[in-house]
């Protein structure tokens, strides 16, 4: 009985393991994987993740994400499409907008990137600063 209870554990870890979502943002048309750190910090009113990118760069995502449209794109349209808000206006094609939560930043941002008229789409990354 406890032989086969601690295959059964087993295997559901295993399972659980081989199915992981694998997390990442696009840099352009590169796709940098991301893994998460234990770190999770509040930040003012707003909840930060932190994930270590492939050179180990520790980098904070929260529920913010800048995009550039080309001309004509319907911004609105793609708002109101993946429940985002207008957080600030950059430039005459270019804007910091606001997801729900920080859980949702990282998807959103890339089903934004494969959208028409999305020139790019990536969280607005909180890095630490170090003096030179």
């Amino acid at each position: 009985m406890k032989y086969s209870l601690h295959v059964t554990l087993l295997s559901m870890l295993l399972l659980q393991g081989c199915s992981a979502k694998t997390l990442y943002y696009y840099d352009g048309d590169e796709k940098r994987i991301l893994t998460p750190e234990s770190t999770f910090k509040q930040r003012s009113s707003e909840s930060v993740h932190y994930y270590k990118d492939e050179n180990g760069v520790l980098m904070g995502v929260s529920n913010r994400i800048i995009m550039k449209t080309s001309t004509g794109s319907n911004l609105e349209t793609l708002l109101k499409t993946h429940n985002l808000t207008m957080g600030e206006k950059l430039g005459s094609s270019m804007y910091v907008l606001i997801t729900p939560s920080a859980d949702m930043t990282l998807d959103i941002a890339n089903t934004l990137t494969k959208e028409d008229g999305v020139v790019f789409a990536h969280p607005d990354f909180i890095k630490e600063v170090s003096p030179r």
